[in-house]
């Protein structure tokens, strides 16, 4: 589909439905976590740790390492891109509805207002 005919839909579109992940985040200097600069490769535990086999056998703990590990969205350091802008720009007209992985915050700081942040698992 070219950009023209992407544009077009989304013009006519009263309702949307956009899925976004780790990617959308990058530009905002938020590292994703399974290339090969992410935070994955940093300590491959992270990512067991990080899994609902260890949620259920050591929740307390799990907790404690999902805090440290999501520091970023803790801390709030990272603003917005050009990406979580257009979307809420795209609420102009239509609903839009975001179903994330990303627990960064971000689009609901860019100020859309439909968003479902889940992690993956």
């Amino acid at each position: 589909m070219k950009i023209e005919e992407v544009r077009k839909v989304l013009d006519e579109a009263e309702r949307v439905v956009v899925l976004t992940g780790a990617g959308v985040s990058t530009a905002s200097g938020i590292p994703d976590f399974r290339s090969s600069q992410g935070l994955w490769t940093e300590d491959h535990s992270r990512e067991y740790y990080m899994s609902a086999d260890y949620f259920h056998q050591n929740p307390q703990d799990f907790w404690n390492k999902y805090k440290e590990i999501f520091r970023l969205k803790l801390l709030q350091d990272y603003e917005p891109n050009d990406v979580h802008h257009f979307l809420k720009q795209l609420e102009a007209g239509r609903r839009v509805s975001i179903i994330t992985q990303n627990v960064d915050g971000l689009h609901e700081r860019a100020g859309s207002t439909d968003v479902l942040e889940r992690l993956p698992g």
